[in-house]
């Protein structure tokens, strides 16, 4: 564990306090993806690496990030719906799905940016990735089967 901090000549790398890993050790998530990889090949591997669940890919500290944001998305969501019938969108019951084009469906959509937004935190914010020394930024998780799968 490291902390960073922003300084005058670029960013700066310092060792944690035993106060902080005392902090980040206690954590606990609210809720994990507590269930088992598929034992196939074609598909991700980290079980061939002893990584036998999905919530093995994130240390407790990102579990619980990852969880709250999930959750502020359905909070969030609905706040969007009330702004857009204050703002005079009509309150149509029909879903962005069916081609609704009111509120809900308005709500909807900005949903769905905010649920790829937390998709790409787990892709970047994972207990497996790795630092990118080239460009002082970390590296995303999926990053090797993407290529893979892509043949980049």
């Amino acid at each position: 564990m490291a902390i960073v901090t922003e300084e005058a000549g670029g960013r700066g790398y310092h060792a944690p306090d035993p106060e902080h890993e005392v902090l980040a050790q206690d954590i606990l998530p609210t809720w994990k993806p507590d269930f088992e990889f598929a034992k196939n090949s074609r598909h991700m591997t980290p079980w061939v690496y002893g990584l036998g669940r999905f919530s093995d890919l994130f240390t407790p500290r990102q579990l619980l990030a990852l969880a709250t944001f999930s959750d502020l998305v359905a909070q969030a969501r609905e706040r969007v719906y009330q702004d857009a019938l204050e703002a005079g969108l009509p309150d149509d019951p029909t879903p962005l799905a069916e081609g609704g084009r009111g509120a809900r469906a308005y709500a909807e959509a900005v949903g769905v940016y905010l649920a790829m937004a937390v998709d790409r935190l787990a892709d970047y914010h994972s207990a497996l990735c790795s630092w990118h020394t080239g460009r002082d930024t970390i590296r995303n998780t999926f990053v090797c089967y993407l290529i893979w799968t892509l043949g980049m």
